[in-house]
């Protein structure tokens, strides 16, 4: 008798600030006779709200939520429509809208931003998965930190692909990655330009390596710059080779 006069109490008297939220935002039904002068065509389907609806637009549920965003006029106190605003006039962390340029460049410089610096369809980095970006905190791809797998380190992971852990992947990187890493001083343009240079000159000094003088038989030189010769001046300057 005690637990029943304790669950059968009238709450009616009772109210909390975040109801009217609950109410108009996400379209739940606090009272126990709001179903019956509620529209169905007004509330907000439960199954879209969880991502499960498979109704698609035959579904009676709403499938939106009424300002689901902050206003970012009213952010900046530029916004004149007040009530009428389509968009939240209240300082909500979770419907921030983003910022543009950490969605376009991965960075924000400005520190009174406002909007939400959240990751929000930033590629993952190749090289950090394979162990090392030379681009470091630079990189504009995301650095995602996990714990490798030892046994995979070892040389054998018995758990395989479904191994909780982490499995890096090894593998080199190719030769347009190292292309596209600036220059520290000049910058992306100086560091391909330098790379080229050095790639043209180790082949001109592979080239020359495989040249044979026709004089002294030897490799490496050309007969003009031979150095195994020496010019003999006696009997009509015969040349003789050392």
């Amino acid at each position: 008798m005690v637990s029943k006069a304790i669950f059968n109490q009238d709450t009616s008297g009772y109210k909390f600030d975040f109801e009217d939220f609950m109410k108009n935002e996400l379209g739940l039904r606090l009272n126990k006779n709001s179903k019956q002068h509620r529209n169905p065509s007004e509330e907000v389907c439960q199954d879209f709200l969880r991502g499960i609806c498979k109704r698609g637009t035959s579904c009676r549920y709403l499938h939106s939520i009424k300002k689901s965003i902050v206003c970012k006029h009213w952010l900046r106190g530029l916004c004149m429509l007040e009530d009428q605003c389509e968009y939240l006039h209240e300082y909500n962390l979770q419907k921030l809208p983003k910022c543009v340029n950490y969605v376009v460049f991965g960075v924000c410089l400005s520190p009174n931003c406002v909007f939400a610096h959240g990751e929000y369809n930033i590629e993952i980095c190749e090289d950090f998965e394979r162990g090392l970006c030379v681009k470091g905190p630079n990189c504009k791809k995301k650095h995602v930190k996990k714990a490798a797998c030892a046994s995979f380190i070892a040389g054998n992971c018995p758990n395989g692909v479904a191994c909780s852990e982490f499995h890096p992947k090894l593998e080199l990187p190719n030769d347009q990655i190292l292309l596209e890493i600036p220059d520290q001083k000049f910058g992306v343009a100086y560091a391909q330009g330098q790379q080229r240079w050095s790639s043209r000159s180790f082949h001109f000094r592979r080239h020359s390596l495989d040249i044979i003088c026709f004089r002294c038989g030897k490799k490496g030189h050309k007969a003009y710059n031979c150095r195994y010769l020496e010019k003999s001046f006696s009997r009509g300057n015969e040349i003789s080779i050392k």
